[in-house]
């Protein structure tokens, strides 16, 4: 049911999409900004922070919103038919990229999808345990429990090294669509990938030393982090439902839990607390809070970054 009410606005969406006007050059014109969408905070950031004055960017998936329930507004459809450049995660985050793209005309907006242009390969699940296999038997239609995590996490975002490889793609995105301000665009991505370097050291030298490696995360969306500085995340959610996990499943994460005698237990402001909070409670784990999007217009990825960082070793030390 839940499928049906969703594929119902993206067809029309879609169809919305064909009957807007067609064509148009595929570089930027004059000194106006390049119009941008980007389906999540920290992807805006990005382009924001290489694009600078020349770029106006929209977000899709505001904050507190979760990107795996998601459905476009009209005034949103408007800003996709004015865009330039489309910048998407990729690998099933946005389980509505297709319906979407598919409506676009090609000669006037490009498609950037960061996820799927990085060399992930079979380490991408690294440092996650995921308790069952259900994440391993390949990608699925997205249902009602699921929104789509393929074999591959989604979020590689969270990876401060992946996230510098995202915004080198982004860079040359915007060079090739504006090609006139190139140099400022390289000068802005080089000086944001040196802030990047500083915050992948900062993770680093503040976790490896943490004698506690795991970590129990609402759903799984850390196992890049997790794989990057020696982590091990198990997840409560393997899929990307907005539902709660059943009494089954919090009954297997907590014995996990005190098996491997985990310290922490992360909740996420997207999805429900309340299993998290029993889970730390019977494994006698500390409760803390763990974001992956950004709880507030304007929240910076650093900054989104730094309080994860904090959030983490308080809760493993």
């Amino acid at each position: 049911m839940r499928r049906a009410l969703l594929a119902t606005p993206l067809t029309t969406l879609v169809a919305g999409l064909l009957a807007l006007g067609q064509g148009g050059p595929a570089r930027a014109q004059g000194d106006a900004p390049l119009e941008v969408v980007a389906s999540i905070l920290p992807i805006a950031n990005f382009v924001a922070e290489v694009g600078g004055a020349r770029v106006r960017v929209t977000t899709l998936v505001g904050p507190g919103q979760n990107p795996h329930a998601f459905t476009l507004k009209p005034s949103q459809v408007a800003a996709l038919h004015r865009a330039r450049l489309l910048v998407l995660n990729g690998l099933g985050l946005e389980f509505w990229a297709d319906t979407v793209a598919a409506g676009l005309d090609r000669r006037r907006i490009r498609v950037l999808r960061l996820a799927e242009g990085l060399p992930l390969g079979s380490e991408a699940a690294a440092g996650e345990d995921r308790l069952t296999e259900a994440h391993e038997s390949g990608p699925r239609e997205p249902d009602e429990a699921d929104h789509g995590h393929g074999p591959i996490d989604p979020h590689v975002w969270l990876d401060p090294r992946w996230a510098m490889a995202m915004v080198s793609q982004i860079r040359d995105a915007l060079v090739e669509l504006m090609p006139g301000h190139a140099p400022e665009f390289r000068e802005r991505a080089m000086r944001y990938l040196a802030q990047l370097e500083t915050l992948d050291r900062a993770y680093r030298e503040t976790l490896e030393p943490l004698p506690r490696r795991t970590f129990i995360a609402f759903h799984a969306g850390y196992g890049h982090l997790a794989a990057r500085y020696g982590l091990r995340e198990v997840a409560i959610l393997k899929g990307l439902g907005d539902g709660e996990p059943s009494p089954a499943r919090i009954a297997e994460v907590i014995r996990t839990a005190r098996r491997l005698k985990a310290r922490a237990v992360f909740a996420e402001p997207q999805y429900p607390r309340r299993a998290a909070q029993l889970i730390a409670e019977e494994a006698g784990a500390g409760l803390a809070l763990l974001d992956a999007l950004g709880q507030r217009e304007g929240m910076t990825y650093l900054e989104l970054m730094r309080e994860n960082l904090r959030q983490l070793e308080a809760a493993l030390r």
